[in-house]
């Protein structure tokens, strides 16, 4: 949720997000426990999520995994 009147200088707002909600949809065949792995290391070393969990003071993140087809 951004208001961009800020960044535009129509209005005195924050320029920044305030919430920020990220759903990722991964396609894999790999159990409960390899699924939970690769949260973890994501939300531990990856420079994106820690740049924006920092930053904005209401983000989530949502995992899906689905099965491939066929």
């Amino acid at each position: 949720m951004l208001d961009t009147r800020g960044r535009k200088g129509l209005a005195d707002v924050p320029v920044h997000y305030k919430a920020v909600r990220l759903h990722v949809r991964v396609v894999s065949g790999e159990p409960a426990e390899k699924q939970q792995r690769l949260i973890d290391l994501v939300s531990r070393y990856c420079p994106v999520d820690s740049l924006i969990r920092a930053a904005v003071p209401d983000y989530e993140v949502t995992w899906e995994f689905v099965l491939p087809d066929g």
